[in-house]
């Protein structure tokens, strides 16, 4: 899952009116733990750091450009104002996604960090868009890439993503559980070295009281977890949700969105960094969103964004 050494991380700015630009070049201000391809456009990123006081001088990108970080230009589709969101800049976004896929899975990136996209504005352009996780999977080929997030104490994943509250239920499976266990314990495994434990936690209130508060807990869980300990992956459950945070000495897989990452971010949010893993490449983001009332301001932080880049970089 570690990026390898000598190539850069393929470095998205996202939606071009938030906070994209302004925490990647604060993080290039700062530091970042391993070289970046930036991919955005120059003039944006040019008036964004005049805004914030900052320096912005990347190199254009070339493939001999080795360790150094550099700059592959996208241009924008329409100008852009710090904190005014613009349907038009979609295609501008998504292209960034697509060319980062292209350069990490052509091994000309060691692996891909996001910046924060509006899910809203790009679906028009993009049926069917409900987040990084499902494009890249698509891009790659996959049927399942995992959602997953890393904070200071608290790691997690998610069977279920960016889908109505109501539809939750319906996703739960055993086999939805059991697939996605299994790819976020090797993933997390691989990730941070050594062996991970679990805890996989019920959908209905209690994990269902056998049943009581609903089936899916004793019928699609319960077995999904047997079958994972069978795979020799260290996994309990269903436990109750209300009790899954109660220490954190095991790693936590959660059904639906707001089951996790309340928790997670309360445990370090500025620290949380997103990860896929089931892709064919590594990939990072910021756990964060856009921000849109930040953009410009010189108040957004770059944490997140130089923990994701550390991330992949092993430091």
């Amino acid at each position: 899952m570690r990026a390898s050494s000598g190539l850069p991380l393929a470095l998205t700015v996202g939606d071009p009116a938030g906070i994209g630009p302004d925490v990647v070049l604060a993080g290039l201000a700062a530091g970042l733990a391993a070289p970046v391809l930036v991919i955005g456009d120059r003039t944006l990123l040019e008036q964004r750091a005049k805004q914030l006081g900052l320096e912005f001088s990347l190199a254009e990108y070339e493939e001999k450009s080795g360790s150094c970080s550099s700059l592959l230009q996208v241009d924008l589709s329409n100008p852009v104002q710090a904190g005014k969101a613009e349907v038009a800049n979609a295609g501008h976004v998504l292209q960034q996604l697509d060319l980062a896929h292209q350069l990490a899975s052509s091994g000309r990136a060691a692996g891909i960090v996001t910046g924060p996209v509006n899910k809203a504005l790009i679906e028009p352009a993009c049926p069917g868009f409900r987040g990084h996780t499902g494009h890249f999977a698509r891009l790659c080929g996959r049927a399942r890439a995992v959602m997953a997030f890393v904070g200071p104490r608290i790691r997690g994943a998610l069977v279920t993503e960016h889908i109505r509250l109501r539809d939750v239920a319906d996703a739960i499976s055993q086999e939805a559980v059991l697939e996605t266990l299994t790819i976020a314990a090797a993933g997390i495994d691989n990730l941070l070295g050594g062996k991970s434990a679990w805890k996989v936690c019920g959908l209905n209130p209690h994990a269902g009281e056998d049943g009581l508060l609903g089936d899916e807990d004793r019928d699609c869980i319960a077995p999904a977890v047997r079958q994972a300990n069978e795979r020799g992956i260290d996994a309990i459950g269903p436990v109750s949700a209300d009790s899954a945070f109660v220490d954190d000495a095991r790693c936590v897989l959660a059904m639906y969105h707001d089951q996790l990452l309340p928790a997670v971010k309360r445990d370090g949010f500025l620290q949380t960094v997103n990860v896929t893993f089931g892709l064919s490449y590594p990939r990072t983001s910021v756990g964060h969103g856009t921000a849109y009332e930040l953009a410009g301001s010189g108040r957004a932080d770059c944490s997140s964004l130089c923990a994701a880049v550390a991330l992949l970089a092993g430091r």
